[in-house]
């Protein structure tokens, strides 16, 4: 459901921002950066609560700690270097980072993979 959500998004990014005005255009290629952040998201599904339902506390608590050390250290060098277009960079990295880490310690621990597609391409 939310994989034409996205794609329209994507392509409709100047539309979407000139809703709020003309300087808002501008920010499009931002808000494509963040989106792709949020599909990655979207495709691997509620890891992080899987996580915590099956009792691997520990391993979500490692994996926030190693993102937020990652956004402190990478946002304010990319936001001094790029701007707005390296803090939207940075988000997506690590919302993105967080997804793919949880799944990682969810094939790990609980031994399967959350994503459908992945599970199709190793059969």
């Amino acid at each position: 459901v939310g994989i034409p959500i996205i794609t329209i998004l994507l392509f409709y990014s100047d539309l979407l921002m000139g809703i709020f005005g003309d300087d808002y255009v501008l920010s499009a290629n931002i808000l494509r950066i963040l989106i792709i952040g949020q599909a990655v998201t979207l495709l691997t599904g509620c890891v992080g609560y899987v996580l915590l339902m099956t009792g691997n506390e520990k391993d979500m608590t490692k994996i926030t700690l190693a993102n937020s050390l990652i956004l402190l250290i990478l946002m304010p060098v990319s936001t001094n270097y790029f701007g707005l277009t390296g803090a939207a960079t940075v988000t997506a990295f690590c919302v993105s980072f967080q997804s793919l880490f949880a799944i990682f310690f969810i094939k790990k621990r609980l031994g399967f993979n959350t994503l459908y597609f992945w599970q199709r391409i190793n059969t």
